[in-house]
């Protein structure tokens, strides 16, 4: 064999064995023709170089000339995250990121408005500042004796002016005291990390079983204004807090036995739509069963539970010939609510705004790259740790424990 053909031999050989590499050989200079002298300056050897054929070979995508990355299934890098480009980081429109509480603090606020200035509830605003005061200085308290992280003054404000607007008594040291039973109920009936009774309900039993106070069912009157204002306002809070699903289960059951009760006692059905036009019923369903704290936590087991609230509320209204039948219906059905989580389980509920971004970030995992940059030989050693609010209805994700450049892919 001729030199020429015994160089291109040599070439061919070394191609196919950096091919086999996964390498992508490609000349750092014009190749001289076959049997002609090289250029002077391509006799010396690039760094790097094949120091037979004179040729560099670049790396190709995914390839590297250092030695190759663990492997995966070893037990030192069982716990890695898998190399992935971080998601890009999304902005979030300002009004998802206002706590669903605001909504239902504005609404109670507009009823509780609607009521004093022009149905004559004859509140003063003595009574409502000494109410909201008093719910604001025992969660203030509370706070401070369960050596809480930070106060949170909006579950009291709920509870204040949901009383305000529900509760009538006597005097201003009744509703003072029914306000402080409300909030306290928060931090001593507990079960598992869930309020036990719906605090403005807890009050609202304890005084009428007290007869320190009184409910005005129909004190709202039948005006369809004020129904499809609750109604509208009340879709807004409960969608913003994910638990629509438990207020149409019970007005649907609810709507339902009316009707059944009235075809079955050959009652017209304006009977049962004069009793369903009730801004009572539907403060009661938006604002006061809609408790994210105090509902199952599955949506299975709440739409059990309005179903079962609602026939206690039935029972209660035209077998033992009550008044407010909701209200007692569903501190009974309150205590149902452990055996429901347990047989129907479903992640837990907790209050917080949404994420300004999405993504790995909002998950609680952060990464050194940016976005589009080249996330290869990015290792990111995560540890499993706890979610800073403790019992949240999200599944625990992998927190950050170090984050190294492990055998890094491609030229540095």
């Amino acid at each position: 064999m001729d030199p020429p053909e015994r160089s291109r031999e040599r070439h061919m050989d070394a191609h196919r064995h950096l091919a086999r590499r996964g390498l992508d050989p490609r000349p750092e200079s014009p190749l001289p023709r076959w049997g002609s002298r090289p250029h002077p300056e391509s006799t010396v050897p690039t760094r790097g170089s094949d120091p037979r054929t004179g040729w560099t070979p670049r790396l190709g995508q995914g390839c590297s000339d250092r030695p190759p990355s663990p492997v995966p299934s070893a037990p030192s890098v069982a716990g890695l995250v898998p190399r992935h480009a971080p998601d890009p980081p999304r902005t979030v429109p300002a009004s998802r990121r206002i706590d669903p509480r605001w909504y239902q603090i504005a609404m109670l606020s507009a009823l509780l408005g609607y009521g004093v200035l022009g149905l004559g509830f004859g509140l003063t605003a003595r009574h409502i500042a000494a109410v909201i005061g008093t719910a604001l200085a025992v969660q203030w308290a509370g706070t401070w004796a369960w050596r809480l992280p930070a106060f949170d003054p909006l579950s009291a404000l709920i509870s204040a002016i949901g009383l305000c607007t529900l509760l009538r008594t006597d005097g201003i040291l009744p509703a003072m005291a029914a306000a402080a039973l409300a909030i306290a109920s928060k931090f001593v009936l507990r079960w598992r990390g869930k309020h036990l009774y719906n605090p403005t309900n807890l009050a609202l039993v304890v005084m009428l079983l007290a007869g320190r106070g009184w409910i005005s069912p129909g004190q709202y009157g039948h005006v369809a204004f004020v129904a499809l204002l609750i109604v509208c306002a009340g879709l807004t809070v409960v969608n913003r807090a994910a638990r629509s699903d438990v207020t149409l289960a019970f007005l649907g059951a609810y709507a339902a036995i009316q009707f059944g009760r009235s075809l079955w006692m050959g009652e017209p059905f304006a009977i049962p739509l004069h009793r369903l036009q009730n801004g009572l019923l539907l403060q009661f369903a938006f604002n006061m069963i809609s408790d994210p704290r105090t509902t199952p936590d599955s949506r299975r087991g709440r739409l059990v539970f309005g179903a079962l609230v609602a026939l206690g509320a039935t029972f209660v209204q035209f077998v033992l010939f009550r008044t407010n039948g909701p209200v007692w219906s569903l501190a009974a059905c309150t205590l149902a609510v452990p055996l429901l989580d347990r047989w129907l389980p479903g992640p837990r509920h907790e209050w917080k705004p949404s994420p300004a971004v999405t993504g790995g970030a909002a998950r609680g995992i952060t990464s050194p790259a940016r976005a589009g940059a080249p996330s290869r030989g990015i290792v990111i050693a995560a540890t499993a740790g706890p979610h800073p609010k403790g019992d949240t209805d999200e599944t625990p994700v992998p927190a950050v424990g170090a984050v190294r450049r492990a055998l890094p892919v491609g030229r540095p």
